[in-house]
């Protein structure tokens, strides 16, 4: 499924953790993650729109995180790499 290829991919990254927000279809989704070692985040109000499955997974976000990076489940193209320059561009920043 496609969104096991994008979890594989943030899990891929230099991430230092991948949280996975479920709302609609949310025990196919689980399923289709099955044996990924993502943190889950169910959004029972994803009916609401995008900002609700935001406001889900950032809630869930370390507090000593130096930031967060939202990739979204039906991107296919892109690639681990794509997200590693993302995430050297805000350390070369200093965040």
């Amino acid at each position: 499924p496609l969104v096991r290829r994008s979890a594989e991919r943030a899990l891929g990254s230099k991430a230092s953790g991948t949280i996975v927000v479920t709302g609609h279809q949310r025990e196919r989704v689980r399923a289709a993650l099955s044996g990924l070692d993502v943190t889950f985040a169910d959004n029972p109000d994803f009916a609401g729109g995008l900002s609700s499955s935001l406001k889900a997974g950032i809630a869930r976000v370390s507090g000593d995180a130096a930031g967060a990076m939202i990739v979204l489940g039906d991107m296919p193209g892109i690639a681990s790499g794509d997200l590693d320059r993302l995430i050297d561009a805000f350390r070369k920043s200093e965040g």
